[in-house]
C-alpha cells in the first residue's frame, strides 16, 4: 500500500507512525527501522492504538484548536505526542492492547480541548450515576472520574453500527471506545376481549 508519513516516532527498533494513503484515509502504522505498515484505520478523532509486550503506540488526528497531545502510561505519566500535519502518535508504557490509554488535548494556551463529535453532544442523553455506575462495575474505564479530564459528565450516543450506544466524556469527548446496551424488560399486560 503506498503512502505518505504525517507524523512518526521512533522507540528502539519500533517505529510507529500516522500515514494517509492514497485515497486519503488515516492509518496507524508500524514498522521496525524500516517504511512503516499501515495497520490500523482512524475513525474520526477516535486514537487507534498497536503494542507488543510492554509498550502501546497510540495516534490518531488532532481536534481543531489542538497542538499538544498527551498520553497516559499504565504508571500514571502523561507522554507528549509528536504531532504534525492535522496528526500525532505517540509510544507509551502500558501492559494494556485492549484498551487505547487515556489521551488529552490541549490548545496553545495550554487548555483542554475537547474531541467529541459536535453532532454526538447535540443527540447524546446524560448518563445517570446509577448507569455510570454500571459500567465501572464491568470494568470499563468510563463511568466514574473520566481518566482525562477527572469529571463525571458522560454521555451516551448512539453507536455508529446502531447498537448500544458509545459512551464519552461531555468535557473532553474520552472514551474507551466501548459501545453499551440497555434493555428494559417490558411485560405485556393480557388484555381481556370477553
Amino acid at each position: 500500500m503506498s503512502h505518505d508519513t504525517l507524523v512518526s516516532v521512533q522507540r528502539g527498533n519500533d517505529r510507529a507512525a500516522i500515514v494517509r494513503d492514497t485515497d486519503a484515509r488515516l492509518w496507524l502504522a508500524h514498522g521496525h527501522r524500516s517504511a512503516p505498515h499501515a495497520i490500523s484505520a482512524l475513525n474520526g478523532l477516535q486514537p487507534s492504538q498497536i503494542g507488543g509486550q510492554g509498550w502501546t503506540a497510540v495516534g490518531g488526528a488532532l481536534p481543531a484548536r489542538a497542538c499538544t497531545v498527551q498520553a497516559r502510561g499504565s504508571d500514571g505519566t502523561w507522554h507528549d505526542a509528536a504531532v504534525a500535519a492535522g496528526a500525532w502518535v505517540v509510544f507509551v508504557d502500558s501492559d494494556d492492547t485492549h484498551r487505547a490509554p487515556p489521551v488529552r488535548f490541549l490548545d496553545q494556551g495550554g487548555a483542554l480541548v475537547s474531541r467529541a463529535d459536535a453532532g454526538d453532544l447535540a443527540t447524546a442523553r446524560r448518563i445517570g450515576s446509577a448507569e455510570a455506575h454500571s459500567f465501572t462495575r464491568l470494568g470499563s474505564s468510563v463511568g466514574g472520574e473520566c481518566p482525562v479530564c477527572g469529571r463525571r459528565d458522560w454521555r451516551g450516543a448512539s453507536s455508529p453500527a446502531g447498537l448500544g450506544e458509545h459512551v464519552f466524556c461531555g468535557v473532553c469527548g474520552y472514551s474507551d471506545d466501548g459501545v453499551f446496551g440497555s434493555w428494559q424488560a417490558t411485560a405485556e399486560q393480557p388484555t381481556d376481549d370477553a
